[in-house]
């Protein structure tokens, strides 16, 4: 005797069965994504603090060799610093390119030439356009749009690259009588450095670089390796008047010439003077990553106090603090 199917059995899932399993699954993928997204952040994080000790033992390396830290910018006119419509030469990211195997750049385009030349060699601004991955940081999207404003008196316009990190150049707008040295209470400013030893609140007690973000425009310069403003390659003026604490969303927080005052990505700005003030800012969640003069990497918080980011900003202020 021969066994036969039922002509009532069932060959597949019913609709309602379909709809379960679907359900189901996009459930386990709400309570995945979350994760998978906080996995992606910790390992730009990582990637970004690992950028940041770099740029420490590179600049390191530049004292070992010319015994002090590199400037914030090279200006040969020093009336006005904060002025990128002025004779802006290479910045502290330019000085390093041989000590981040980036030397052939470095050499091609005569960095070392724009102070011995009295500022008539421009041919350092051909670094502009190089995106370098060791000054970006993964959790940054606005990167990938270069910065397309002006590049100082008789510069090169457009074109420069974007990078995510900043030197420390102090909280204080200050300069000495005369213009030189733009010393704003940082370990370097404008035209000036020192060894790290001379360091008078101690390399451990001294924040060095900070994180930047990339404008959220092409117009905006904030976010720029090779261009040595606040905002662009400085963290300068960051725990003072109306720039509180990283990733300060108040109004005017940072000065930009000519920026893009984005309240929608947190990112607002003064637009109506020059390049006074660049808070350090992030795409991580709750803060920044910093890199101190001797080399150790903090994550500082935004909830910082005012008066505790002041002095690991400050060079010389003699302030003990603890960072949360």
């Amino acid at each position: 005797m021969s066994l036969r199917l039922s002509s009532g059995a069932r060959k597949g899932f019913t609709l309602i069965e379909l709809l379960v399993v679907i359900a189901i699954i996009a459930i386990l993928i709400g309570l995945l994504l979350p994760a998978v997204q906080k996995v992606r952040e910790a390992a730009a994080r990582a990637a970004c603090s690992n950028n940041i000790k770099q740029l420490g033992l590179a600049a390191h390396n530049h004292e070992g060799v010319v015994s002090k830290l590199p400037v914030a910018v090279q200006w040969f006119d020093n009336s006005n610093h904060f002025d990128a419509a002025r004779n802006f030469g290479p910045n502290w990211a330019c000085l390093l390119l041989p000590y981040i195997e980036q030397g052939a750049l470095y050499a091609n385009n005569n960095v070392q030439n724009f102070f011995s030349s009295g500022g008539t060699d421009r041919s350092w601004q051909g670094v502009r356009g190089t995106r370098i991955k060791s000054l970006i940081c993964p959790s940054d999207s606005n990167t990938g749009t270069p910065y397309n404003g002006n590049g100082g008196d008789n510069g090169v316009n457009g074109g420069w690259a974007r990078g995510n990190y900043g030197i420390n150049c102090g909280p204080r707008m200050i300069f000495d009588a005369d213009g030189s040295g733009g010393r704003l209470g940082g370990p370097v400013g404008p035209n000036y450095s020192t060894a790290i030893v001379n360091i008078q609140d101690g390399s451990s007690n001294t924040i060095l670089f900070g994180e930047l973000r990339a404008g959220p425009s092409a117009g905006d310069r904030r976010g720029t390796w090779a261009m040595g403003f606040p905002g662009s390659s400085q963290v300068s003026g960051a725990a003072e008047i109306d720039c509180y604490h990283p990733n300060d969303t108040t109004a005017n927080a940072d000065d930009v010439q000519g920026g893009d005052n984005n309240a929608a990505q947190g990112m607002l700005c003064f637009t109506g003077g020059r390049n006074w003030q660049g808070q350090s800012r992030s795409r991580h969640t709750g803060g920044v990553n910093v890199c101190f003069a001797d080399g150790s990497v903090r994550f500082v918080r935004d909830n910082i106090t005012t008066a505790t980011w002041y002095a690991a900003l400050h060079a010389s202020d003699g302030v003990v603090y603890t960072l949360d």
